[in-house]
């Protein structure tokens, strides 16, 4: 179990686990979180990488973030999800 003193360290906004999405495409997973499940984007806080790839997203879900980025070339394949241009 978490300490007192520990969870004072979670800055406002987030909680002591936030998950990490890595995807083929942070775009559609943001376009269908938000068709879906009603999400949004924090602004301000996209970052993109030189290549105009998505090295840092976040998403607001009914009162949690999803921390999100692009996967890279070279990298092993993300698990396939609705998100994903090869979904069935």
């Amino acid at each position: 179990m978490m300490s007192a003193e520990a969870s004072r360290n979670v800055p406002d906004g987030y909680r002591p686990v936030d998950p990490w999405v890595i995807s083929g495409s942070s775009d559609a997973a943001i376009a269908f979180m938000t068709e879906v499940f009603g999400a949004s984007e924090r602004p301000g806080s996209r970052v993109l990488n030189a290549d105009g790839s998505v090295g840092h997203v976040e998403v607001e879900l009914d009162g949690s973030v999803i921390l999100m980025f692009d996967s890279q070339p070279g990298w092993a394949p993300p698990a396939r999800s609705c998100c994903d241009a090869s979904w069935p």
